[in-house]
């Protein structure tokens, strides 16, 4: 049976919500239709990324007082020409009251599947299906053509500050309650969705390894790893888990990850790349987060386009030390959220046109760059903070834009003056209607 991931992010949820609250004269709620395009992630899975949606107008719908709203043929008509056309999926869209995962009321399990099954007749080739938003959460009834199997829903994202995972996602976790009884705090299912929730971390050295650990000693279960390098002397100062014997041998930092990893959480569910994630960048996409620790300016900007085109959020780290005349060195750093529909790492003014350049310039080889274990730890451990608040919600808080700048000279972490130069709250480059594979038209 094939599963199926839903991702959608917050800013195209918010507009749905919005529009679908505006009152009709007749009907007593509003519906509509969203557009995704999917991608495979493993034999036995696809993702569905969902990009647009679609307004039903008012002339199209019917009156009848039995149920919420009903649409004539000539808008269902409209979503079947939009799955033939674009060759894309096609999920009918409503609102229920309610924060919690929604549920599908009978008349709601009786009528809707009839609409998905006309766009499965329009396009056979994809999952189409019936998507239901309340004001924090999302629940998807799916179909496929008949000849093809069966499918079922693995789990529904919203991306978003906090994440949204439906109760699919994680109804199923293990893990040892008595263990983690200190981090209760975190939220009555918070433990479960750490357990769940699958990681991609991109650069296993200085930051990576306090990642690492860090995530591990979280209860994290499921991580897919980068890293091409080994173990040499040199990262003895600060990669975590590396021990002299490892650079002797010079044995692969995925395996010294590993070993961390397995230390605890022996069950855990590892998919390693011993090379650069471009080699597998399929596995990326199957990362509900992804953080990374990487050494040049190039490699990020490739890392958030990926990122912003599977509604990945991305959380970066890094650190250098800049040596001036006169003066002593200075140790300076950034940890950044590259959230879907919100600005992104060039709108925030830290991947610029020139510093892309500069580094070009030297044929991708930014040279031997400065590093000490407790700026990386730093760093790190507050991007555990984020990651954990962003898939949990535990704080309360509500911030899409996150750009810290580290100053270690001064030992804090503070807001980039930056961020109060930005024209606007929405990313100008990647809009939200360019997810999901590339398509040629």
């Amino acid at each position: 049976m094939k599963k199926v991931t839903i991702r959608i992010s917050k800013s195209l949820c918010d507009q749905i919500r919005k529009d679908l609250s505006r009152p009709h004269k007749f009907a007593f709620e509003r519906v509509g239709f969203v557009i995704g395009y999917s991608t495979s992630i493993s034999e036995n899975e696809d993702l569905i990324c969902i990009s647009e949606y679609i307004k039903i107008d008012d002339d199209n719908y019917i009156k009848d007082n039995t149920v919420g709203a009903r649409i004539n043929s000539d808008a269902i008509r409209k979503g079947m020409q939009i799955a033939m056309n674009k060759k894309c999926s096609v999920f009918h869209v409503h609102v229920h009251l309610g924060k919690e995962t929604p549920e599908f009321s009978l008349t709601d399990l009786e009528e809707l599947p009839k609409i998905a099954e006309a766009m499965v007749n329009a396009n056979s080739r994809n999952v189409h299906g019936v998507l239901i938003l309340n004001s924090n959460g999302a629940n998807a009834i799916l179909k496929i053509k008949e000849s093809k199997g069966n499918v079922c829903l693995k789990k529904v994202t919203i991306v978003g500050y906090p994440m949204f995972f439906n109760q699919t996602s994680y109804e199923n976790a293990n893990f040892d309650e008595n263990r983690y009884d200190r981090q209760s705090f975190l939220g009555i299912n918070a433990q479960k969705i750490i357990s769940k929730v699958k990681v991609g971390i991109i650069g296993l050295g200085g930051g990576g390894s306090h990642i690492i650990q860090q995530l591990a000693h979280l209860g994290v279960q499921n991580y897919v790893i980068f890293d091409g390098d080994y173990v040499s002397n040199s990262n003895l100062n600060r990669l975590i888990g590396a021990t002299l014997e490892h650079a002797k041998f010079k044995q692969q930092k995925v395996d010294t990850a590993i070993a961390l990893i397995k230390g605890l959480q022996p069950t855990a569910n590892i998919t390693f790349v011993n090379d650069k994630w471009e080699e597998k960048p399929e596995l990326l996409q199957s990362c509900d987060v992804a953080l990374g620790g990487v050494d040049t300016f190039a490699t990020r900007r490739d890392i958030e386009t990926i990122c912003r085109r599977y509604l990945i959020p991305y959380i970066d780290i890094g650190m250098d030390v800049r040596i001036v005349e006169y003066e002593s060195p200075r140790m300076y750093g950034q940890l950044i959220l590259s959230l879907a529909g919100f600005p992104c790492m060039k709108c925030m003014g830290f991947l610029t046109e020139e510093n892309l350049a500069l580094e070009a310039a030297k044929y991708g080889d930014a040279g031997p760059k400065p590093q000490v274990v407790w700026a990386n730890g730093v760093l790190a451990s507050n991007a555990i903070g984020l990651f954990t608040d962003l898939i949990t919600g535990w704080s309360g808080r509500n911030d899409n834009m996150i750009y810290q700048e580290y100053d270690g000279n001064k030992l804090t972490l503070n807001k980039s003056y930056r961020l109060d130069y930005l024209d606007n709250e929405k990313c100008t480059h990647f809009p939200l209607k360019e997810v999901g594979p590339v398509r040629w038209m």
